[in-house]
């Protein structure tokens, strides 16, 4: 394969501010359905509490003919409000220490993982679907820019990885499109036959298809390679969901209906969590940490609901 290095180039900088990394404060709007996603569940070493969805937060709007037609009317009734500053789980009754305990564990675990470029990736890939990438942003970009620099040794090192060649230089292309750097789609014709075609034996590779699938929608107007990989992979991951697990076919079927750069990141967050806890190769501290931070963010998101509608 050609080497990369020299039709890799940094975007140039564009000078943006960047946004706040607490959690957002929620601002009372018009909503067309329930704005809150059940709580995880998720029990701590130190008790078997296990944190369970409240009961019905939202009722139905009424359709009032008196409402000028300019405005909708308010989702933000009494039941509502009461049902969220009520709430006895407050932010302060989650165990700090827990989770700055979790916190620099998975800070450990991407100092460790900087010896095996892909294992980073994939944790990185994951830190970031969970919703917790907000807490090591220096961290993952210190990483993107050491694989970015180092991008021939990083594909040198793909035929020692256990996972697909296609998976990995899918997931290299995304996180460092993501992250701004533009790398050259010129990576993927490998996977092209004599025919200018996507071989057909990479259908059989699911982790592969779909990482393939997500690199697709970091394209830029004129690279036809990239519209060839959508069209590929949408193809064949829509004709193999009935032939899924469950579990998988859930992944598959989300990825298809709202793929990454057009999710809502809290929203995917509360979904790959569910994903995540069913791969047998997870890390559990890491699951625990996203669970708690999702858990701990909404509680917080509550209680600025309650004291803006008072």
């Amino acid at each position: 394969m050609v080497g990369t290095s020299s039709c890799l180039m940094r975007l140039p900088n564009l000078n943006l501010t960047k946004c706040e990394t607490s959690p957002l404060r929620v601002y009372a709007r018009t909503l067309a359905s329930k704005p809150s996603f059940p709580y995880l569940r998720c029990a701590s070493p130190q008790s078997s509490e296990v944190i369970l969805a409240p009961s019905d937060t939202l009722t139905e709007v009424s359709q009032s003919s008196s409402v000028d037609s300019k405005f909708h009317p308010s989702v933000w009734d009494s039941h509502f409000v009461d049902s969220s500053s009520s709430d006895s789980r407050k932010p302060e009754t989650f165990s700090e220490e827990r989770i700055n305990e979790l916190k620099k564990e998975v800070k450990t675990m991407l100092s460790l993982a900087s010896n095996d470029p892909f294992t980073e990736l994939e944790l990185i890939d994951n830190i970031q679907r969970l919703g917790v990438a907000y807490h090591f942003e220096t961290q993952i970009e210190d990483a993107i820019q050491r694989i970015y620099d180092n991008d021939t040794h990083f594909f040198d090192k793909i035929v020692d990885y256990q996972r697909s060649d296609l998976c990995a230089t899918s997931l290299w292309f995304r996180l460092l499109r993501q992250a701004g750097y533009h790398v050259s789609p010129d990576v993927f014709q490998k996977f092209k036959d004599e025919k200018g075609e996507f071989h057909a034996s990479l259908a059989s590779d699911l982790q592969g298809m779909l990482s393939l699938y997500e690199a697709s929608y970091l394209s830029f107007n004129g690279e036809d390679i990239m519209d060839e990989a959508m069209a590929f992979t949408t193809k064949h991951l829509k004709s193999m969901v009935t032939r899924l697990s469950p579990t998988l076919a859930s992944q598959v079927q989300q990825a298809l209906e709202i793929p990454l750069q057009k999710s809502i990141k809290r929203v995917q967050a509360r979904h790959y969590i569910s994903i995540y806890q069913e791969d047998s190769a997870r890390n559990e501290s890491l699951l625990e940490f996203a669970k708690l931070d999702f858990n701990l963010v909404q509680l917080i998101h509550q209680k600025e609901i309650s004291e803006i509608t008072r």
